[in-house]
């Protein structure tokens, strides 16, 4: 769902890895004045309350009339290997969730890994995210929750414009006091980290294929050029 900050008329929009656990807390803060509280799961780790990630035709839009409408995206080959990174390879998402049973019954019927490498990741996509709602629901497009007009928002900002999404709010008068920090950045060992260059270009143009939609809808607002992306060296 989205966050309505009332005290400065502005609605964010998340999208999961999109900076969302940053931008989540942030609004939250700007919202309320409170940090955004934690609870403690069955293992002790810290997990933030959570503001669900809406589909776009289950958004009521006529709710957010008069507020300034903001989201933020990301290009789908960093935002996918920003998943893998996060909750396949560190957090094991696919392997310890619960109904892991049922997820790795479904991958040994295909003979899959249930920790691939980012190419059999890639390749069998679908089974994937047929398996584990968690890959499913944090590799939907970005179309899925911001549907195919981008002119219905006020402002979209890639990756690398957090900077001017912060002016932004302080020009709201909503942030003074509030720290804006990625919260939710992939601390790993960088052996096990996967870094964009190692990423074949193959891998690379088959995720820009399936999110082509989304490279034509949002292409302008990405951080980084697909043909960049795609070619051997790009990154």
């Amino acid at each position: 769902m989205p966050i309505i900050c009332e005290n400065i008329g502005v609605a964010y929009f998340n999208i999961p890895k999109c900076a969302s656990t940053s931008l989540k807390s942030y609004f939250y803060e700007i919202k309320t004045g409170q940090p955004r509280p934690s609870v403690l799961d069955v293992k002790n780790r810290e997990r933030y309350i959570r503001y669900m990630a809406s589909p776009f035709k289950k958004i009521n839009w006529q709710d957010y009339e008069g507020y300034d409408k903001i989201a933020v995206v990301r290009h789908p080959v960093r935002r996918i290997v920003s998943f893998y990174n996060d909750k396949i390879v560190r957090r094991k998402h696919v392997q310890n969730k619960i109904g892991k049973i049922k997820v790795k019954a479904a991958l040994k019927a295909h003979n899959l890994p249930i920790v691939p490498d980012f190419d059999t990741f890639v390749n069998h996509f679908d089974k994937y995210r047929f398996a584990s709602w968690v890959v499913r629901g944090h590799t939907y497009p970005l179309s899925y929750f911001l549907g195919t007009d981008p002119s219905i928002f006020t402002t979209i900002y890639g990756m690398h414009e957090l900077h001017l999404l912060h002016q932004f709010i302080l020009s709201r008068g909503g942030s003074q006091g509030v720290e804006f920090y990625h919260k939710n950045s992939v601390k790993m060992n960088e052996k096990r980290r996967l870094r964009l260059e190692d990423v074949t270009a193959s891998t690379r143009a088959r995720l820009c294929a399936r999110y082509a939609e989304d490279l034509e809808i949002f292409g302008q607002y990405f951080e980084t050029d697909t043909e960049q992306l795609i070619s051997p060296k790009g990154g």
